[in-house]
């Protein structure tokens, strides 16, 4: 109960932090008129070609507080609060983890404290709940039983570990050292039907890197899901035969890191089936935009689509 009562305590200071004071993200970027009419005169005043129409209109009949509160993981913890109870420490690896469906899932050993853990979790839930534009997978589009699957990006592995009971076989690509330590230890229960690649998934192949049409020579692969902070279409362009090939074939790949690689990921896929993830992923680093998030794409062979 005192530790129960600590994890409240802890979660809702951080909650005030980041919501009503004045170093916190919403505060500063989302809680005044002021910001809203900063964003829709940028987009008015560089709107070239009606390229930024769509933000435009948003911005004028949405205020960007609430759909700050829509698309950020703080509030969509708020209205799951069950999540404090799902953070834990183990002290024989030293790390933070997640209850996850009675499955381990640890964290990167640079979050070192139980704030860090449950905003590193909650993202993580909130990013492939149904409202998200970051849902890799819905309805059809799915991991089925008995795939071989490839996560490109793996980071902590949630993706494979929520069906890792379920497939065949799981190749997780991950460059990071402390995540491949991670994935290691996440994964020690199913060692014998995971391999992780310690490679980046790119068009060439030398020491560090690797394409796909390589490594899947001589391997099945039924899903494959990339989340490479931008080297999505050097992936795709190193995975050439199995895009064309004649096996069926599902991929999930991010299409909201650069300007242009929503177009450039579908011409790469134009004998796919293609969908998108709900909704656009809204961003200000250097000027405001919005993306979709995942581009869905599903090849059948000798069936009905």
């Amino acid at each position: 109960m005192i530790k129960r009562i600590g994890r409240i305590y802890r979660y809702l200071r951080y909650i005030k932090k980041e919501c009503f004071s004045v170093e916190g993200e919403v505060f500063r970027k989302f809680q005044n008129e002021e910001a809203k009419n900063r964003l829709i005169e940028y987009c008015d005043t560089h709107s070239e070609m009606d390229i930024y129409q769509r933000e435009v209109n948003y911005l004028r009949y949405n205020y960007p507080k609430l759909m700050f509160c829509d698309e950020n993981a703080i509030y969509f913890s708020g209205k799951n609060p069950g999540f404090i109870n799902e953070i834990f420490y183990d002290k024989e690896k030293r790390r933070f983890y997640a209850d996850r469906n009675g499955k381990r899932l640890y964290f990167h050993k640079k979050i070192q404290d139980y704030r860090q853990a449950l905003a590193w979790y909650e993202e993580l839930v909130y990013e492939q709940s149904a409202t998200s534009a970051h849902l890799y997978l819905e309805g059809e589009f799915n991991i089925k039983e008995g795939d071989i699957i490839a996560d490109i990006g793996a980071a902590e592995g949630i993706v494979a570990l929520d069906y890792i009971e379920i497939v065949n076989h799981a190749y997780l690509f991950e460059c990071d050292r402390e995540w491949m330590e991670t994935l290691k230890i996440t994964f020690a229960p199913w060692k014998d039907k995971v391999t992780i690649v310690p490679k980046y998934v790119c068009d060439k192949e030398d020491e560090d890197s690797v394409t796909l049409d390589s490594f899947f020579s001589d391997k099945k692969v039924d899903f494959l899901k990339m989340d490479i902070e931008g080297a999505e279409l050097s992936a795709l362009d190193g995975a050439k035969e199995l895009i064309k090939g004649d096996k069926p074939l599902k991929v999930a790949v991010c299409a909201y890191h650069k300007e242009k690689d929503e177009d450039e990921i579908k011409k790469r896929l134009t004998n796919f089936q293609i969908t998108t993830s709900t909704g656009w992923m809204f961003a200000s680093y250097n000027y405001p935009y919005f993306r979709r998030g995942i581009i869905r794409a599903k090849k059948m062979i000798n069936e009905s689509i």
